[in-house]
């Protein structure tokens, strides 16, 4: 289930206007990143209604940042791999990867990315402070 519906997405970001059935689907997957990055905490705890109103918070914007990344970058192609962007290079290093992108007038940015799929850099910045992101032992 989807972290944010169109309200809140609209709240986040309200220039930007995505068709209902397409933001379904950049939702859906938006939420599977969040999960990955958060080791699948979510779910495990019972559901984002389960965690704090910060927390939650937090997830949502999370979420909305990296539907917002997602569709910027050629919507539901790029959860298939095959982004807006074409002329991009990657780089893979055990789990870690990140993507620079060459846009117009040559000029460059580097775009982490999970399993081919560009990450909002907003989205760790959001998350980090939830502690749902924590990789160490205890």
């Amino acid at each position: 289930m989807a972290y944010i519906d169109e309200d809140d997405f609209s709240a986040y970001s309200p220039n930007t206007t995505i068709d209902a059935t397409l933001f379904a689907e950049l939702a859906e997957r938006a939420s599977d990143i969040i999960d990955r990055l958060t080791l699948d905490r979510i779910p495990r705890a019972g559901g984002l209604s389960a965690l704090d109103a910060d927390t939650q918070a937090a997830v949502k914007k999370a979420t909305c940042a990296q539907v917002q990344t997602m569709f910027a970058q050629g919507g539901l192609s790029t959860v298939e791999g095959f982004g807006a962007d074409a002329d991009t290079q990657s780089v893979s290093v055990g789990k870690f990867s990140s993507v620079r992108v060459i846009q117009s007038g040559g000029l460059t940015s580097s775009m982490p990315t999970i399993g081919g799929v560009p990450v909002s850099p907003l989205v760790q910045g959001y998350l980090r402070r939830t502690g749902l992101m924590y990789r160490g032992l205890g």
